[in-house]
C-alpha cells in the first residue's frame, strides 16, 4: 500500500489499518479528505469531506466544503474497484464486496480453504487475499487458523495450523517445538481423505497403486539423506531450507514453503509407509499444500 497518492494534483497521505487496508486520506494541511469506514467485507461506500462524509443516498444533501472531491480506488490489500460494475479487482480473481465471495472459484482448488468462493474463510479482520488466491495473516505473532487444511499425511509432521497464511522466519522451528493441534484430523479432513482413497483404489484397479503424484517431482534436485531420526535435525532442516528457497517444492515448483514457520517439509523418497525394507531415503523440499495432499493419499494405501 503506497504511503502517499497524488490525485488530481493534489498530494494525500494514505493512513493504513493492520491489513495494510487504507482507511482514510489527509490533505496537506492534514484535514481528512476521503475515508473507508469498516464494515463486515468491504461494502461500505467511500464517503469525502467534499460532501461532508456524507453517503450518496443521504437525503436531503448536507452541502458541500471547500475541501476537494477526491476518487480513491483501492480497496482490500491487492483489490482495486471497479466502479460501473461495483466489483473489485482481485489479481487472479474478482470479488463482491456486497456477499463477501468471489466470482469465480479458486484457481488451487481446496489448497486455498474449504469455500472455494469465499474470501479469507470470512475472517477480514485477521486475514487479506493480496492475490485472489491463498489468505494471509495480517500479524507477525501468527493467527489462530479456524479452518485448517483437511488433512495431514504420515510425512507431514507439522500442526495442521501451519499452513494458510505467511509470518515471519524468526518463529521457532517447528521440528525443534512441535505443536499439536485440537484440529488435527478433524471429521471433515477424515471424510475427504476417505473419498481421495476410494478415488485413488478405484483409478487403480482396486490394488492399491501408488498415486501418480507420489516420488520426486518434476522439479527435484539436490537432496538431503534422511538420518536416523524420524523428523529432520536442525542442520537436515537448515540443509532442507536451503534447497527449498533455492528451487522451490520439488513437487509443484512454489518459491513459498506455505509453513507457519517458513521451514520446508522434508519429504521422504521413497515414502517411508512404501520402504518396508528401511532402504536408505532422501528429503526434498516440499511446500505444506503438496505435503497435505500427498499424505491423503499414502494413509489409504495398503502398507507394502
Amino acid at each position: 500500500m503506497p504511503i502517499a497518492a497524488v490525485i488530481n494534483g493534489n498530494t494525500y497521505a494514505v493512513h493504513s489499518d493492520h491489513l495494510n487496508t487504507p482507511r482514510r486520506l489527509s490533505n496537506e494541511a492534514s484535514q481528512p479528505a476521503w475515508q473507508w469506514r469498516y464494515s463486515a467485507f468491504g461494502e461500505e461506500e467511500p464517503t469525502t469531506a467534499a460532501k461532508r462524509f456524507s453517503g450518496p443516498e443521504t437525503v436531503p444533501s448536507t452541502g458541500a466544503t471547500g475541501i476537494s472531491e477526491v476518487k480513491f480506488n483501492l480497496r482490500y490489500p491487492g483489490q482495486y474497484t471497479d466502479a460501473e460494475s461495483g466489483l473489485f479487482y482481485n489479481g487472479f480473481r474478482t470479488y463482491i464486496p456486497t456477499v463477501g465471495r468471489y466470482t469465480q472459484s479458486d484457481p488451487i482448488g481446496l489448497a486455498g480453504g474449504w469455500n472455494r468462493f469465499g474470501y479469507v474463510d470470512a475472517n477480514p479482520l485477521n486475514y487479506a487475499d493480496p492475490s485472489g488466491l491463498l489468505k494471509v495473516c495480517a500479524f507477525p505473532g501468527g493467527c489462530v487458523d479456524f479452518n485448517p487444511p483437511p488433512y495431514m499425511g504420515p510425512d507431514n509432521p507439522y500442526p495442521l495450523g501451519s499452513s494458510g497464511y505467511v509470518t515471519p522466519p524468526n518463529l521457532p522451528s517447528w521440528t525443534e517445538s512441535p505443536r499439536p493441534s485440537p484440529l488435527d484430523a478433524t471429521i471433515p479432513g477424515l471424510i475427504v481423505d476417505l473419498c481421495r482413497g476410494i478415488s485413488d483404489r478405484i483409478f487403480s484397479g482396486g490394488k492399491g497403486n501408488v498415486p501418480s503424484n507420489v516420488g520426486p517431482g518434476p522439479y527435484a534436485g539436490d537432496w538431503v539423506p534422511v538420518g536416523d531420526t524420524a523428523r529432520p535435525t536442525k542442520e537436515e532442516q537448515q540443509r532442507i531450507n536451503d534447497i527449498g528457497n533455492r528451487s522451490g517444492c520439488h513437487t509443484c515448483g512454489t518459491p513459498e514453503s506455505g509453513t507457519k514457520s517458513s521451514n520446508w517439509i522434508g519429504d521422504h523418497q521413497d515414502p517411508t509407509k512404501l520402504n518396508p525394507e528401511g532402504k536408505p531415503q532422501r528429503y526434498y523440499p516440499q511446500c505444506q499444500n503438496c505435503s497435505n495432499e500427498q499424505g491423503g493419499r499414502l494413509r489409504w494405501l495398503p502398507r507394502q
